[in-house]
């Protein structure tokens, strides 16, 4: 049986409730939701892409020897039930060698033509120790299919970089000839935006991870000099992959086939993500994701989930078809069918209200159930409109505990709580305190005519450090 597109092996993920069918006028709240995701122990991912990247600079003689020796084993490990290719590419550094990353084959399922790029590699250069792997790494930070490196669709993405010294940080523009700076802050940036995992490999001591700001000489005179040490180790923590270091050239074969081994079985992070359909009405998911999931554990992720009525009326019911995707390392590997029905406009219906500056008569926020004012950051002068429909003529407002300025009934558009002139609101506060504002509109003036459904809202009304 052919696994799902962006599934995991060999148990697949789950996710709870599998459906959502809900119906959101514009402004109202849905309850809350806990959406489960659960991912079975010994998961692993069914598809990855494996960029290795290495430093070919004149001191990494040894471990590219090593690495051209155990090139067969590398590629043509089983890594069992993943679809696995791998990519290819090298870096040196500016001024010698421009650009300082060569990109020789996009990830690949041919074992052949990846083994022969391995072999391509040659040591030269250098220059000042520290090296051109930002450069490298922010190339690398592609979307997939994009048309520089050619990342394959819904695989977890994985970069294998190895060298013996840190990045020169920043490579500035007027090295690089790019339009902006390449730093380490804007490449992890980039990385994890991308959802692509770093594997480091010192191979010199703490390597990688050296101070780069003692070993740029090259760039002194055109470069700022910056950067502090532990590059690796934070580019790797930051994007859900490990830094080792020391690595000798007996051990390098070994060390890359047990890390990507560990990669495809691991979750670096899984995150909700809606479809473009429904994101709209997604107000807020808590928390934002889970990182760091052995992949020997069974994980049951729970995540909270807000939505919110977010686009108007129209003479009939809208449908909205999406879904709620559980995405791991940029894959999906289960889905939440939604559906969510905007209603058709009720002409004699109220639809939410909204906070309203009454010294500029300018919109503030739309009020949620249980919102809280805090009057140290509201202007002194407010009102409350409420949104009708257009068969509503009239409106009478309650407002609980008991207000001296309300205007139990408006006749006149727009409605509001404590009365306008024109669109000219009337000034009015609200103590501290719980308070219930109700409206119910009617089909004629004075509240006369067809009645029809109320909308209230609830809020709390604190000032700075003193609430109720």
């Amino acid at each position: 049986m052919e696994l799902p597109r962006g599934s995991r092996r060999p148990s697949l993920s789950t996710i709870s409730p599998s459906s959502n069918d809900m119906v959101l006028a514009l402004g109202t709240e849905h309850p809350e939701e806990v959406i489960t995701v659960t991912i079975p122990p010994s998961t692993g991912v069914n598809k990855a892409d494996v960029y290795l990247l290495a430093d070919t600079t004149g001191s990494m003689g040894s471990i590219v020897r090593a690495l051209k020796s155990g090139a067969n084993r590398i590629i043509g490990s089983p890594f069992t039930g993943v679809d696995i290719a791998f990519g290819v590419g090298n870096y040196r550094d500016l001024p010698e060698t421009n650009p300082p990353f060569i990109h020789q084959t996009a990830p690949t399922t041919n074992k052949s033509e990846a083994i022969n790029q391995i072999h391509e590699w040659r040591v030269a250069g250098g220059g000042d120790r520290a090296e051109g792997q930002l450069f490298a790494l922010n190339a690398l930070a592609e979307a997939p299919e994009g048309p520089a490196i050619g990342w394959r669709k819904d695989s977890k993405r994985i970069i294998v970089w190895f060298g013996d010294q840190p990045g020169h940080d920043p490579i500035c523009t007027a090295m690089s000839g790019l339009d902006e700076d390449i730093t380490e802050a804007s490449v992890r940036a980039r990385l994890v935006e991308e959802d692509i995992t770093v594997i480091a490999i010192s191979t010199n001591g703490r390597g990688l991870d050296a101070d780069p700001s003692r070993l740029s000489a090259d760039y002194a005179s055109v470069c700022t000099i910056g950067g502090s040490e532990g590059q690796a180790t934070r580019i790797s923590s930051e994007t859900g992959g490990t830094h080792v270091t020391g690595i000798r050239p007996d051990q390098i074969v070994d060390t890359i086939i047990e890390l990507v081994e560990a990669a495809v079985q691991d979750v670096g992070e899984v995150k909700l993500v809606p479809s473009p359909a429904i994101a709209p009405f997604v107000e807020a998911i808590s928390p934002v994701s889970f990182k760091d999931l052995p992949g020997d554990e069974e994980h049951v992720l729970h995540f909270t989930v807000k939505c919110r009525g977010a686009l108007p009326c129209e003479a009939e019911d809208k449908i909205m078809v999406g879904a709620m995707d559980a995405i791991a390392d940029g894959a999906n590997i289960a889905s939440q069918s939604v559906q969510i029905t905007v209603p058709a406009c009720n002409p004699l219906r109220l639809t939410r209200f909204v906070l309203v500056d009454a010294e500029t008569n300018e919109d503030i926020r739309v009020l949620a159930e249980n919102d809280v004012l805090d009057m140290s950051t509201l202007p002194s002068a407010l009102n409350v409109r409420v949104e009708a429909g257009d068969a509503v003529q009239s409106v009478r407002f309650a407002l609980t505990p008991a207000h001296a300025d309300l205007q139990v009934e408006e006749n006149l558009r727009p409605y509001s709580l404590f009365g306008d002139i024109g669109d000219d609101y009337n000034h009015g506060s609200f103590p501290n305190g719980n308070h219930t504002i109700t409206a119910v509109p009617f089909s004629e003036f004075r509240a006369g005519g067809e009645e029809g459904a109320p909308l209230s809202v609830s809020i709390q009304v604190i000032n700075g450090m003193n609430p109720i």
